[in-house]
């Protein structure tokens, strides 16, 4: 990862308001029986990045956790804080990684460091151990605070070259400590990250803890509240369910919080917003059965790609996917739907999976329908994971055979689709044309482009097809692409300038108007925002395109936000439009060429 993509990131994103922070407290119900009368150390890892250094969210975090109050008695708090270029907190400083405590004074500095790298699993290992020797509890948990990346793992540290923690990492960091090797566990891990709700990463802590709680979508920081402030109320007497129901409703009254602000402050967010909720607490000792009945799920559907694989393609083309808005197409979808789509190929296996996947997800907190607890690596636009990445986490030797068949038969699949949408001769005829496409070029003077993932081969010769809708703005026509097809999502390429600053975005756009702002420059740190930049603070520009003496030249166009919606526009008598390029040995582009559909 390194980028910050407005999106991951933990997303973190970040709303940039000026708000005090309103100390929570979380009334707790009697959510399911447990042990109770136990001490906890609950060991926080800060991994701050951008979030702190840019936006001062892991410092508002901070200041949401009342220490006069918190139950001392009962519950350590112990921080590690670095990997951040610049503390908005009072007494932390960026020339060392220390160990600081909660007391009711505040936080205490209790183990000074040097600069340690947070995203090296010994900076890990030391931390818990130095809570699990000074702190004599009963239970240890540990949330790991950064951004996160799916199954690549998380927690970048910016003074580090944008270093990370990868699964196999953490796993090790947490194995190799001194708590692991007197033969107890963690009672859970939480993690305040981006995208780390995977059935893979589950899987990582499973020898070494009770419980995981984590989302399978980007999450989001704020200013103005604190994902801290569960602590608050923890004392002796609650259950470890009631622990990790408290932080995931804390997280979901933060996110109502957010949309309620954006929905009546557009110079805040730039426009309405509503966060994506899909935070789960798994009970990793029921991990197995999923991986055995997944196992045996994914064996026969590797068995039936040969005379399936167009049609396994196209299931998964349209299924729902995970930091949509990422350029790092991360491919994770939900693993429950993921069974739910193909579950007419084995639906004596697809049973059996469901019910292990709902007897481990003992929460599941979603504001959409197709989240369920536990997303898992699915790559369709991407296949960057697969191989050293993919085997370091995989739970199913079939499951991965499966998604590597398909991963395979790609670029065959979508040579298929395209040539067979009403008209198999088409795209035969543009391509092999496309130098001399005249007749089929339409000649708008300005239009934007995007490049696309969708290759195919013809005539020894590699192509990039775009297909969806032209839009108009005021007199010119630009090309948006589509990303999510179920909530009707496009993004365009921007450039934000203030001052000395110059940040290349893509503008998401949402029934016409500008729903978020992400950072595109960097291929794998997510942070979503809109939340992440005040637009009324920037000159916004979009980039578009012009045709000049036969040569394609990239044009920055000033843009009005106050003025700016886009409207779907059909052009001569609806036609359907392609955008292709040619592209050569050297992955060089050449054209666009919008080609109509006869």
């Amino acid at each position: 990862m390194k980028k910050i993509i407005a999106l991951v990131f933990i997303l973190i994103g970040t709303f940039l308001i000026s708000a005090s922070i309103s100390l929570q407290i979380y009334s707790f119900t009697n959510v399911k029986e447990g042990k109770i009368n136990v001490t906890r150390t609950i060991m926080i890892y800060i991994a701050a990045n951008n979030l702190e250094s840019q936006a001062a969210i892991a410092t508002a975090d901070i200041k949401g956790i009342d220490f006069e109050n918190l139950k001392h008695d009962d519950i350590n708090v112990v921080m590690l804080l670095g990997g951040s270029k610049h503390w908005f907190t009072e007494g932390i400083s960026t020339e060392e990684t220390s160990i600081f405590e909660a007391t009711e004074e505040g936080l205490k500095k209790v183990q000074e460091q040097e600069v340690k790298n947070m995203g090296e699993k010994e900076t890990l290992t030391n931390f818990i151990n130095y809570a699990y020797e000074n702190y004599d509890t009963d239970e240890y948990i540990l949330l790991l605070y950064g951004h996160g990346a799916a199954i690549k793992g998380g927690m970048f540290d910016e003074l580090q070259k944008e270093d990370f923690l990868k699964v196999k990492e953490m796993q090790e960091g947490i194995g190799e400590s001194n708590l692991i090797k007197d033969n107890k566990k963690l009672e859970m891990v939480i993690f305040r990250s981006c995208l780390n709700g995977t059935l893979e990463v589950a899987n990582a802590f499973k020898d070494y803890a009770n419980y995981f709680v984590a989302s399978e979508e980007t999450s989001i920081g704020t200013q103005f509240n604190s994902v801290f402030s569960f602590l608050n109320n923890i004392d002796r007497n609650n259950t470890s369910e009631m622990i990790g129901k408290a932080w995931i409703d804390n997280y979901k009254k933060n996110m109502n919080e957010v949309s309620q602000i954006c929905s009546t402050n557009s110079t805040v967010c730039g426009g309405p917003f509503k966060a994506n909720i899909t935070y789960s607490m798994i009970n990793l000792s029921k991990l197995d059965k999923v991986n055995e009945y997944l196992d045996e799920f994914s064996k026969s559907l590797f068995d039936k790609t040969s005379t399936s694989v167009n049609d396994f393609l196209d299931i998964r083309k349209n299924m729902h996917q995970y930091a949509y808005t990422s350029e790092s197409k991360y491919d994770m979808v939900d693993t429950y739907n993921f069974v739910e789509n193909y579950e007419e190929y084995d639906r004596e296996n697809a049973e059996k999976l469901k019910s292990a996947i709902k007897e481990a997800v003992i929460f599941n907190e979603t504001n959409n329908d197709y989240s369920h607890g536990l997303s898992i690596y699915f790559p369709y636009n991407s296949s960057i994971f697969l191989g050293s990445v993919y085997d370091r986490v995989s739970v199913s030797n079939n499951y991965k055979n499966f998604i590597t068949e398909l991963a395979k038969n790609k670029n065959s699949y979508i040579e298929y689709i395209n040539s067979s949408r009403g008209n198999s001769d088409y795209l035969y005829k543009s391509t092999k044309e496309i130098k001399n496409a005249k007749d089929y070029l339409i000649t708008y003077e300005n239009y934007v482009i995007y490049k696309s993932d969708n290759l195919y081969s013809k005539d020894n010769k590699t192509y990039s097809i775009f297909d969806g809708k032209l839009y108009k703005l005021n007199d010119n026509y630009i090309y948006v692409e589509e990303i999510d097809t179920k909530d009707d999502i496009y993004r365009i390429p921007a450039i934000l300038e203030k001052e000395n600053v110059r940040e290349e975005v893509y503008l998401i756009i949402k029934d016409g108007v500008i729903y978020d702002v992400v950072n595109r420059t960097n291929e794998d740190v997510i942070t979503p925002s809109m939340i992440s930049y005040n637009l009324k603070d920037y000159n916004i520009s979009i980039i578009i395109y012009q045709y000049v003496d036969g040569n394609l030249i990239e044009i920055v166009s000033p843009i009005d936000i106050n003025n700016f919606y886009l409207t779907s526009t059909p052009l001569e008598n609806e036609l359907y439009y392609y955008i292709v390029f040619e592209i050569d040995n050297d992955l060089r582009f050449f054209g666009p060429d919008i080609i109509s559909k006869e």
